[in-house]
C-alpha cells in the first residue's frame, strides 16, 4: 500500500511544461453537480481552478502567480484525478476543498515540514504558520497540501507547501513547491 501510495504521489504533481495558468483555464460548465466551484481563501488568492472536458479539474496558480517545484523550478499544477488516471477513467473533479490552520507544533505539521526541508539548507527562521488544504474528487480519493508561510524582511511574504496523503502521515518531497506572487514583477515594478 505504502509503495502505491509513492508511486501515485511521484504522477500527481504533475509539471504543467510551457504552459501558464491563465492558458488552461479553461471551462468548467461541464462539471459535474456538488464539483468545486469556487476555492476557499487564501487559496482563492494564489489559486485557480482550470478545467478541462478529457481531465477534468487541476488546481493551479492564479494568474500573476506561479507554482514552482523546489527542486526544478518547473511549473507545479494539481490535477484532481492526483496523477492516477489509467485513461479509462471518466474526467476527475474536486469535490472539497477546505483549508484550516494548522498547529506549528502539531505532530503531521511537524511531519510535513520535516519532508518540506529535507535536503535544503537549513532555515535560520522557522515558519510562522502553517495550512491545511483537504482536496477530495469525485473518485473518492483525497491529499492534504500542506501550506507553510513566514515573512522574511527582504523577499516580503514566503509560501512553500508539500503534498500529503489523506491522513498525512507521507508527505512527498518530490511534491514541494514554491507559491510566488509575481503581480510586481508583471506590472514593470
Amino acid at each position: 500500500m505504502i509503495g502505491r501510495f509513492a508511486a501515485s504521489l511521484l504522477l500527481c504533481g504533475l509539471p504543467l511544461g510551457a504552459a501558464s495558468a491563465s492558458d488552461v483555464l479553461g471551462d468548467c460548465g461541464g462539471a459535474p453537480e456538488g464539483a468545486v466551484t469556487t476555492l476557499p481563501a487564501p487559496v482563492s488568492e494564489w489559486g485557480v481552478l482550470a478545467c478541462s472536458p478529457e481531465t477534468g479539474h487541476m488546481l493551479a496558480a492564479r494568474p500573476g502567480w506561479a507554482w514552482k517545484f523546489v527542486d526544478t523550478m518547473k511549473d507545479f499544477g494539481l490535477p484532481a484525478n492526483f496523477g492516477q488516471d489509467d485513461g479509462q477513467a471518466p474526467a476527475a473533479y474536486f469535490v472539497a476543498a477546505r483549508i484550516n490552520d494548522a498547529p506549528l507544533e502539531h505532530p503531521l505539521t511537524l511531519n510535513a515540514a520535516k519532508a518540506l526541508s529535507e535536503g535544503l539548507a537549513a532555515e535560520p527562521d522557522p515558519w510562522d504558520s502553517a495550512r491545511v488544504l483537504s482536496l477530495g474528487n469525485t473518485r473518492q480519493q483525497g491529499v492534504r497540501v500542506f501550506v507553510f508561510e513566514k515573512t522574511d524582511e527582504h523577499a516580503g511574504p514566503m509560501r512553500w507547501a508539500i503534498m500529503c496523503n489523506w491522513d498525512a502521515s507521507q508527505c512527498s518531497p518530490g511534491h514541494r513547491f514554491m507559491i510566488l506572487d509575481l503581480r510586481d514583477r508583471q506590472a514593470g515594478h
